[in-house]
This record gives C-alpha cells, structure tokens and sequence, in this order.
C-alpha cells in the first residue's frame, strides 16, 4: 500500500494499558495504528507495550509508522516497554519524563 502524507503530522493516543473487556477495542486500536502510519503520521504515546496503548504502537510499527513513546520515569520500572525502546531504534523513541 503506498502511504499518503497527512496535513497533520503527530497524532497523540493515549489509551487504557489494558486490553479491555472486548475483542472489538483491540482490533479498533490495532487498525488505529495502521491508519495512523499509512497516512503517514508520527504516533505519540504512552511508551508501554501493555493493552491498547501497546497494540496501537505495534499495529503502527508493523505498518512502517514512526512511533514516539513518553513514559513516567517511575511507570518504566513497571510497565513492560516496546521491544527497541531501552535501545531507541530510527523508527522508535521513548522519551521519560518526570511528570505527566
């Protein structure tokens, strides 16, 4: 599929770092992402791989999107981060703050 170039270049999602209750919120998130990096936009969210928040960042990466992950310094000790976030990769990023 060949990527159109958006107006709009960041979308930022934050979402529940669980999957929820039903298999509709999982796949919406999933095609969420996909849309996000086919029309070539800039995913900004909250850095996890847990529940939503993770399947829209992978859904996005799978699709060759750009993703950027801003996480809590103290939720990084707990939640399980994207593979590739300790290390930043070209197409991923995670940035720790303080507080959101």
């Amino acid at each position: 599929m060949t990527k159109v170039k958006s107006v709009i270049s960041n979308v930022c999602v934050f979402t529940g770092s669980s999957s929820g209750n039903q298999k509709t919120y999982a796949h919406a998130a999933c095609e969420l992402g996909r849309t996000i990096a086919d029309r070539g936009m800039r995913l900004v969210y909250g850095g996890t791989s847990a529940g939503l928040m993770g399947q829209i960042a992978d859904a996005a990466l799978d699709a060759g999107g750009e993703v950027v992950g801003v996480l809590p310094r103290k939720l990084a000790k707990l939640e399980p981060l994207i593979p590739g976030f300790p290390n930043c990769t070209l197409s991923t990023q995670c940035t720790l703050v303080n507080n959101v």
